[in-house]
């Protein structure tokens, strides 16, 4: 099955961890245990648990697993990339690739203290283009539970006024007279 959006994301915005990618095992998610099925997924592996305010979190996601979102960016330009996560033992972490290549380094999930206690880790100066791009979440130690991600701008990419003509030049020496 191909890679297609669950829902509709553009960034900046928040992504809601339970709204991973279509296309199953392997394409919108990663997950290690055998169990299949939540209320909010049905027939995906991805263990979704319902928090006290209405969200769906990943539960104790273990090393290796990862899910996939597909975002529209509107604007190029600089952003923030936070994640909200709970993390009862330590040392959990994650990352977060954007197109394969990784945007937010491995970072540690700090001990919340318990698993209803969830707070915002995150990363600035991430580079991204105007278009289409997919995100993955990555745990890289267990026992982290996260329930969304999001990406704040820090700064657009500037914008030509309307009725502006912009050329760019291929690089090389040129005379300017």
């Amino acid at each position: 099955m191909p890679q297609l959006p669950f829902k509709n994301h553009s960034l900046p915005g928040r992504i809601e961890i339970g709204d991973f990618d279509e296309g199953g095992e392997g394409v919108g998610y990663h997950d290690l245990t055998a169990k299949t099925g939540n209320d909010y997924r049905p027939g995906t592996a991805i263990d979704l648990k319902l928090r006290p305010g209405g969200q769906w979190a990943t539960v104790d996601a273990q090393a290796g697993e990862w899910t996939a979102y597909t975002v529209r960016v509107p604007f190029g330009g600089v952003y923030r990339c936070e994640v909200l996560v709970s993390n009862d033992r330590s040392p959990g972490a994650f990352r977060v690739q954007v197109d394969g290549v990784d945007a937010v380094p491995i970072t540690p999930a700090p001990n919340t203290g318990s698993r209803d206690v969830y707070v915002w880790v995150g990363v600035p100066g991430i580079r991204l283009r105007s278009g289409a791009h997919v995100v993955k979440l990555l745990t890289e130690r267990e026992s982290i539970s996260v329930e969304a991600m999001r990406f704040l701008a820090e700064a657009f990419d500037p914008v030509p006024a309307a009725g502006e003509v912009v050329t760019t030049l291929p690089p090389g020496l040129y005379r300017v007279p």
